[in-house]
């Protein structure tokens, strides 16, 4: 990858994040430019850590910070991520709130 297009890339991360780097929330309508500027700005073998509020795909989306569902996480695998894990879970906040914490590999070419 050319220096121009790291600089270009990680400028759209940035510009997707908040001042800590982070995505504080990320909906569902959104995801195209947030998920391609995420697995862009992995390098080849390294990770990527997405902790996010989960639901059902019936179930409300409320409000933000909004829930996901697992097929909302799917562009990240059709990205060309590896899913090496995934955990779906309640946290201890009062009341608990469902969550997935997943993670992924960005394979190295060449290497499956």
């Amino acid at each position: 990858m050319s220096r121009a297009r790291a600089r270009e890339l990680a400028k759209t991360f940035l510009e997707l994040c908040d001042a800590k780097g982070w995505f504080e929330a990320l909906y569902a309508e959104a995801d195209g430019a947030a998920i391609y500027a995420m697995v862009n700005c992995v390098t080849p073998g390294g990770s990527l850590l997405v902790i996010a509020r989960g639901r059902e795909p019936n179930d409300d989306p409320g409000s933000m910070p909004w829930p996901l569902t697992v097929s909302d996480l799917e562009p990240f695998v059709q990205s060309g991520l590896d899913l090496i894990s995934f955990e779906d879970f309640f946290d201890r906040e009062d009341p608990p709130v469902r969550r997935f914490k997943v993670q992924y590999r960005k394979p190295i070419e060449g290497n499956p």
